[in-house]
């Protein structure tokens, strides 16, 4: 499983009870996570945080998964996250659409543990770890 250094999950589901499962799983899986209700509150925690990966529903009021992972997309600036769509749907064409999109894998809802666990360790494996935060400078 993926050290804790190398930051959090991002989540970004509207639906409470899809939030909560995922929570769940990923605590299962000892991995840390952030979840947002919405794409633009996922927006705003991604670019405040240092996140290892994003698992984001594609369909969401406001900012979609799409447009979310076209917003990160643009802004990335030191290397590229990971992420991944969280879709009920599996057709081809959402898949398409997924990685025109610029997301990486997609993974059909619900997930069981076994998939989850199976997408976490394939992706964070190749994510380097965050950088140690600095030490604090002490005032002279």
């Amino acid at each position: 499983m993926p050290a804790p250094s190398r930051g959090p999950i991002l989540v970004a589901e509207d639906n409470a009870i899809s939030r909560e499962i995922l929570l769940h799983q990923l605590g299962l899986l000892d991995c840390e996570a952030v979840a947002c209700a919405d794409g633009i509150r996922a927006a705003e925690a991604w670019r405040q945080g240092a996140f290892a990966m994003l698992l984001t529903d594609l369909q969401m009021p406001g900012l979609d998964g799409y447009a979310l992972a076209a917003v990160i997309r643009a802004e990335e600036r030191c290397g590229r996250m990971p992420i991944v769509a969280l879709t009920a749907d599996s057709c081809a064409a959402d898949a398409r659409r997924c990685f025109d999109a610029g997301m990486d894998e997609c993974l059909t809802k619900p997930a069981s543990l076994s998939a989850l666990r199976g997408i976490v360790e394939r992706w964070l494996e190749r994510v380097p770890p965050a950088p140690a935060p600095q030490a604090a400078q002490g005032r002279t």
